[in-house]
């Protein structure tokens, strides 16, 4: 559990459309399940519609913070509603410097890192070297 409220600074910017057309597919990248069909997990009797979120790999707005362009669609995931809020509680320990446990929960929840590692580095973020040490 985080000890301290997390700040971010920056404001919400759309992803252009041209960005999200090359990001989007049919299906989650972490958990496989198919935009549009009715979910089951847990339990028999908890259902959801997976639907569709644009996922930034690295939080967008810690690329703004580092003078990075935030939308580039390498750098987009898609995944469905469902992970995309697990993967939103993580992204606080990266914003608090935690970078081992945001991977590693990462990690725990199936998110594409090959494609994550591949995008930081082609952006010469050397945050994330460390951990593909421990992998």
């Amino acid at each position: 559990m985080l000890k301290t409220q997390v700040k971010r600074k920056g404001q919400w910017t759309p992803i252009p459309k041209r960005e999200r057309d090359k990001a989007r597919r049919s299906c989650c990248s972490c958990c496989s399940a198919e935009y549009g069909q009715m979910i089951s997990f847990d339990s028999a009797r908890m259902f959801y519609t997976a639907r569709e979120h644009l996922d930034h790999m690295i939080p967008r707005r810690w690329l703004a913070e580092h003078g990075i362009y935030e939308h580039d669609y390498r750098g987009l995931a898609s995944i469905c509603s469902r992970c995309h809020g697990r993967k939103k509680s993580l992204e606080d320990r990266l914003f608090q410097g935690d970078v081992f446990s945001f991977m590693e929960g990462l990690k725990a929840m199936n998110y594409p890192l090959d494609d994550f590692l591949r995008f930081a580095s082609q952006l010469g973020l050397r945050e994330f070297d460390g951990w593909r040490l421990g992998r």
